[in-house]
C-alpha cells in the first residue's frame, strides 16, 4: 500500500542520517538497524528501531485502503520526525524562510487548501513564520501536520476566550469557505475545528453557538471529534 512510496519520501532523511539498506530490508548506521513493515490487517504502517540487539515499535501511522500518494508523505514525515528524537539527529540547514511566499486566496468558485490557509493566517497572524519554516523544510504544506502542531492550539484558545465578536467573525468565515470549499479544503476544516474541540466540551459548545444556523457543518465536526475518540491510530495521528 504504498510502500515504495515511503520508503521514498524518507530517503532524503535516510541518507541525510547515513542509514544503508541492508539484504535484509532493514536499514542500518553506528548500532542502530530500522524496519519498516505495512500491517495489512490492520491497516497501519509500522516502524521498528534495533538497539542492542533489541528490536521495539516506535511508531505506528493508520494508512487505510482510501489514503493517497499524499498521505504515504505524511507517514515518511512521522517517520523522520519520531526517529530524530529517539536517535537525537539534528536537521540539516534548511531553505531560507524568506523564499517561502505566504499562501493566496483561492481562485475560482472553489475554495482549496491554500484559501483556508490564507484565511487562517489572517486569523492567527502569529502563525505566518511558522508556515513560512514549516514549507522551508518539507518542500510543500501539509495542512494535517500543520494543524497539529499549530493552529488547532490556537483556535481552541479562541473559542475558550470569551471574544464572542472575534469567534464569530473567524466561524463565519471558515463557513463561508466550508460551503465552497473542494474535497482537501473540506477535510482541512474539519480536522481543524474537531482538533481544537477534542475532548473540550467548552470549546464544542461555544461552537455550536457560533454554528447556530449552519448545523451542517457543526454536525461534520461534532461526528468526526466521535470518530477520532474511537479510533486510537486516528487520534494519535491528529492529536499532539
Amino acid at each position: 500500500m504504498f510502500f515504495e512510496s515511503v520508503i521514498s519520501f524518507l530517503q532524503p532523511f535516510l541518507d541525510e542520517a547515513c542509514f544503508i539498506k541492508s539484504e535484509e530490508g532493514k536499514y542500518s548506521r553506528e548500532n542502530s538497524d530500522i524496519r519498516i513493515e505495512y500491517d495489512e490487517n490492520k491497516s497501519v504502517y509500522n516502524l521498528y528501531l534495533t538497539e542492542n540487539g533489541e528490536e521495539k515499535l516506535i511508531s505506528s501511522y493508520l494508512f487505510g485502503e482510501n489514503q493517497t500518494e499524499k498521505d504515504a508523505e505524511s507517514v515518511a514525515i512521522d517517520f523522520a520526525d519520531t526517529l530524530r528524537k529517539r536517535l537525537n539527529i539534528k536537521k540539516s540547514a534548511k531553505r531560507l524562510n524568506s523564499d517561502i511566499e505566504l499562501p493566496t486566496k483561492s481562485e475560482g468558485d472553489k475554495t482549496t487548501v491554500m484559501g483556508v490557509a490564507q484565511k487562517l493566517l489572517a486569523i492567527f497572524p502569529e502563525h505566518k513564520d511558522s508556515y513560512k519554516d514549516f514549507v522551508a523544510e518539507h518542500g510543500k504544506f501539509l495542512y494535517i501536520e500543520f494543524t497539529k502542531l499549530y493552529l488547532a492550539d490556537s483556535f481552541k484558545n479562541l473559542l475558550l476566550s470569551g471574544n464572542k465578536k472575534a469567534v464569530k467573525k473567524a466561524v463565519d468565515g471558515i463557513y463561508d469557505m466550508f460551503v465552497s470549499s473542494d474535497k482537501d479544503a473540506y477535510n482541512f476544516i474539519c480536522v481543524l475545528l474537531s482538533v481544537a474541540c477534542f475532548e473540550s466540551e467548552e470549546a464544542l459548545g461555544v461552537l455550536k453557538e457560533a454554528l447556530k444556523d449552519k448545523n451542517s457543518l457543526f454536525l461534520a465536526v461534532f461526528n468526526f471529534t466521535k470518530e477520532i475518540s474511537a479510533n486510537r491510530k486516528l487520534k494519535n495521528a491528529l492529536i499532539k
